[in-house]
Parts: structure tokens; C-alpha cells; sequence
């Protein structure tokens, strides 16, 4: 299927369904959630069926028939369509530090704290018991031009995610 999908191209897909059926957007196949249709316009030559919020996550079986297996979802989506496992009690900050498992990337202690550089030195995270640092420079040695961090509250996916984004943008 093209990737400019025409509104008469979706009535008769539409049309193929039951009318009782509630509709749902799937979005991101890197992070894959399900989200409520909201209100349809045509502005500038095009319809824009707007996101309504998020419903959770996308159930596996909708990815697996989207074919976004193979992206870089998480894989520990749970077969109960439900949060992913490692939230359940596996080591939370290894779903994120199993990233940095590159050749070119080197962490300067295994233990806590943890500081993985990337292999230029333009961008290091540091683990510790308080969350993670992340922090961006020009140049190795320079003051950082940005940076982020999250406190140990913040769910390891989310953080996986940010970590994930981030290192395919490098």
C-alpha cells in the first residue's frame, strides 16, 4: 500500500468492517500504543484524522499483523497486551544499558556509578542510584549543550525509549 493513503482508499477499507467496530490509531512502531481517533478535518489539501489520547499499549498481535515485529519495539511487550515484563520485577536499568552493548561504546565502571560514552565522547550517560544523566557536548571535553535526566521514578521503558531514539539519531 502506498503511503499516501486516499480518504477514498480508507472508506473502503472501512466499509469491509462491522460499524459498531471502535476505532483506534497505532502509532510508532518503535514505541507502539494504541490511541483514540479524534475529529477529522481537510485542511491544506489533505484530511487529518486527529490522535485523542492514548488508550496503552498496542496489543502484539495488532504489531505482529502491522509487521512492526522487527522494528526496535521493545520485545518484552507481554502477551497479555499489557505493560512490559521487565516492569515486573526484572533489572530495570539493564533493558536500558543493554543499548550501550556496542563495541564502539565504552562504560568507565560497571558499577554504580556507570558512565557509557559514546565512541566520539559527544554524548555520555551516567547511571546512578538517583537516575540517569544524559548530556550531549560539541566537543568531549567541552560544557555540555544540552542534557536530560530522570530520576530513578521514571519507568525503565520510557527511559529505553528516549535511549533508543536517541542513539538511532546518532
Amino acid at each position: 500500500m502506498s503511503r499516501s493513503l486516499t480518504v477514498g482508499q480508507l472508506i473502503r477499507q472501512l466499509e469491509e468492517l462491522d460499524a459498531d467496530l471502535p476505532v483506534r490509531l497505532a502509532i510508532n512502531p518503535d514505541w507502539p500504543f494504541s490511541h483514540y481517533a479524534g475529529r477529522v478535518l481537510n485542511a491544506d489539501g489533505t484530511a487529518f484524522i486527529a490522535d485523542d489520547g492514548q488508550e496503552g499499549y498496542l496489543p502484539r498481535t495488532v504489531s505482529t499483523l502491522l509487521d512492526w515485529e522487527n522494528s526496535s519495539t521493545p520485545t518484552e511487550v507481554a502477551d497479555s497486551d499489557e505493560a512490559p515484563e521487565y516492569l515486573d520485577a526484572q533489572d530495570a536499568a539493564y533493558v536500558v544499558t543493554e543499548l550501550f552493548d556496542r563495541p564502539d561504546w565504552t562504560v568507565e565502571d560497571d558499577d554504580l556509578p556507570a558512565t557509557y560514552s559514546s565512541p566520539c565522547g559527544h554524548l555520555k550517560v551516567r547511571l546512578d542510584e538517583d537516575g540517569w544523566l544524559y548530556e550531549a557536548r560539541e566537543q568531549p571535553t567541552a560544557a555540555p549543550v544540552w542534557n536530560a535526566y530522570f530520576t530513578a521514578s521514571v519507568p525503565a521503558d520510557a527511559i529505553r525509549a528516549f535511549t533508543a531514539a536517541l542513539l538511532t539519531s546518532l
